[in-house]
């Protein structure tokens, strides 16, 4: 929507600086950076934050996990915990890093930050061990 009603202009260079302007709040880990990945240190393999801002598919990762295997991301709304799920075969929605040095891994997820009319608005996330 923003292509075609501000393509060609400054516009959209106007609305990638401002929209990605990415604000994260942290309350279970440990934010490590906010670009090009938002990187969270993972506690005890867990996570929970807030992300305001933030076009397109934004990749979060999160390291200093034991394993790869058994994770999930949720997204916190309505009282509800949704699962990120965005599979076409199995696991192919998420990327994972094995770091030979620490004996730890880092899985990556590309979630969908775009909000209604570019405003921003805070979502909330839990990375957890499925139950």
């Amino acid at each position: 929507a923003a292509l075609e009603k501000h393509g060609n202009t400054w516009r959209m260079i106007h609305r990638e600086a401002v929209g990605n302007d990415r604000q994260v709040e942290v309350t279970t880990g440990t934010l490590e950076r906010l670009f090009p990945a938002v990187r969270i240190r993972a506690e005890a393999d867990r996570a929970e934050f807030a992300i305001t801002g933030g076009l397109g598919y934004v990749p979060i990762s999160f390291c200093g996990l034991n394993s790869y295997r058994g994770y999930a991301l949720y997204e916190k709304a309505r009282g509800q915990e949704i699962e990120m799920d965005q599979s076409v075969h199995g696991n192919d929605y998420w990327q994972t890093d094995y770091d030979d040095a620490s004996g730890t891994y880092t899985l990556t997820y590309s979630v969908p930050l775009d909000s209604p009319d570019d405003r921003p608005a805070p979502r909330r996330f839990l990375f957890r061990r499925n139950r």
